[in-house]
């Protein structure tokens, strides 16, 4: 199951990214300001309305995110490594004649993965222990 998960979340990427590079090349402005709007406004992942049966909605992506940092699984110096990835990929720092608020934009998304690591380094992850329903025996 695993695999399939993997190799579906895979395929993902490289479209999303593929479509993204196109993208940069007709409008360069409008995906520098879209990508700008999408980082600053948070990317809402579907499974953050999660919650385990009689839980309030959202309460297992919050606590399932706190164990997945803590044992190093997915964290957010993760995310700031993929976000200057994206920057690197699609060449954000070379890309020309935008308009001036296109050029705020790639300002911002140039100094956000520093930004963002700092503020990782400053994050505690809480240290409580969650039982969650679907992993203890039935």
């Amino acid at each position: 199951m695993s695999k399939i998960i993997a190799g579906d979340e895979m395929r993902h990427h490289q479209a999303y990214s593929h479509f993204v590079k196109e993208i940069f090349k007709i409008d360069p402005s409008e995906m520098m300001i879209a990508f700008r709007d999408m980082m600053k406004y948070k990317i809402v992942m579907p499974a953050l309305h999660l919650r385990e049966s009689f839980g309030a909605k959202g309460t297992a992506f919050d606590d399932f995110s706190a164990v997945a940092q803590r044992i190093g699984v997915y964290t957010g110096f993760d995310y700031v490594d993929i976000l200057r990835k994206l920057n690197t990929m699609w060449e954000i720092d070379k890309i020309t004649n935008l308009t001036p608020e296109a050029e705020k934009a790639r300002d911002y998304l140039m100094k956000l993965p520093d930004r963002m690591y700092r503020i990782t380094e400053r994050i505690v992850i809480p240290d409580t222990k969650f039982d969650f329903k679907w992993m203890l025996p039935a």
